[in-house]
């Protein structure tokens, strides 16, 4: 099954006429505090939190509201007090004592800690908590100064259940900044600044069958930074070697920036094995600036180049198994893509013809519905 229902496509490349701008209500490009994040379109006034058609979307409304039917309302853990709050490199160790359930993260670097591995459990009436404090419901860490931010460890969600990770922030050249594995399932990862990398950033990963990972929500975050000469994927479903099982995992509202693949599923090339019903990629942005941009005969950086070091928004190796419960890629803002430079500056063995979103190997069970694609070599 596949079904496809384009909203917007056919903007010529570097025609942006058709647009008010862009689509106000992200929080970087073009719509920061003054045209279109939280002060100015964001969670305060038309973005992901209250936004809608009136205040947030292409044109000051355009029909696009950047509200998710998908998105996981927080507040209410976010009200809860902090039980115990980290200001140490050592107080890590702490983050699954039984005892507290809402563990605060007072701004400063903690980066020179070790992987952090998140094991306990929370439940579905009472999340555990992992966030910044303080950020107000409206705020996000990137619009923070960085001494305000907390630039915490790598996290691994191993067999972890019913967390809430919010506000925090991360930035590593090179590694995995988060890894989802082992059963973890319904958790929501939610307003997080990712930046930089020269691997994926949040990766559910499966190489023995055992991942069992379902029902987690990546929300509300901004990706970017991350190097052009990488094949850096910035949230990846990946099963590879196995018959990976991973169900209903949402990734929704968030902002990425000049990433090799925004979103993806994939697998073994060519032997699409796995599981992947009711992923949903739902009112994101997915964009290249023209910083990656590459003149495709001398293989240099050129913001006028008609190539670049990057690949999709939407890259899909596997799909669902169950006509039922299909992928789904709606209402996201899909922008900027090129044909993909093979060598030169880019240094990546990444390959595309500057399509805004595909599928290979036999994908199964997709719908495509409801997307604005413009300022793309191709749209699907």
């Amino acid at each position: 099954m596949l079904l496809v229902s384009v909203v917007g496509c056919g903007a010529q490349p570097g025609d942006n006429s058709n647009l008010d701008g862009r689509v106000d209500g992200n929080l970087v490009q073009d719509g920061g505090p003054a045209d279109g994040g939280p002060a100015d379109g964001g969670p305060a006034d038309g973005g992901p939190a209250d936004g809608g058609p009136a205040d947030g979307g292409p044109a000051d409304g355009g029909g696009f509201d950047l509200v998710s039917v998908y998105a996981v309302d927080v507040s209410s853990d976010l009200a809860r007090p902090c039980d115990f709050t980290i200001s140490t490199s050592e107080d890590w160790g702490h983050v699954n004592d039984s005892q507290y359930e809402v563990i605060c993260v007072s701004p400063g670097d903690y980066t020179s800690v070790s992987t952090v591995s998140l094991t306990a459990a929370g439940s579905p009436v009472a999340r555990r908590v992992l966030r910044l404090e303080p950020l107000s419901l409206q705020g996000h860490p990137i619009l923070l100064p960085e001494p305000a931010q907390a630039w915490v460890p790598r996290l691994r969600l191993n067999g972890a259940t019913h967390w809430l990770i919010d506000g925090l922030s991360f930035r590593y050249p090179t590694g995995l900044q988060i890894e989802i594995v082992n059963g973890s399932s319904d958790n929501v990862i939610n307003r997080l600044n990712m930046y930089g990398g020269i691997d994926a950033m949040v990766q559910y990963l499966d190489f023995r069958g055992e991942c069992n990972c379902h029902r987690n929500t990546v929300q509300n975050s901004v990706f970017g930074g991350v190097s052009y000469t990488a094949d850096t994927v910035c949230v990846t479903l990946n099963g590879f070697g196995v018959y990976a099982q991973m169900h209903d995992n949402h990734i929704v509202q968030n902002e990425f920036i000049n990433c090799n693949d925004a979103a993806q599923i994939v697998t073994d090339a060519g032997n699409p094995s796995g599981n992947f019903e009711g992923t949903i990629i739902d009112q994101n942005d997915m964009y290249l600036t023209p910083e990656y941009y590459v003149d495709c005969t001398t293989g240099q950086l050129d913001p006028t180049g008609w190539c670049t070091c990057a690949e999709n928004a939407v890259d899909l190796k596997a799909g669902s198994d169950n006509p039922n419960n299909p992928v789904v890629i709606s209402n996201n803002r899909m922008y900027g893509f090129r044909d993909t430079m093979e060598g030169g500056v880019c240094g990546t063995d990444s390959s595309a013809w500057g399509t805004a979103a595909d599928a290979h190997f036999g994908v199964k069970n997709l719908v495509v519905r409801g997307n604005l694609i413009y300022d793309a070599n191709r749209g699907l």
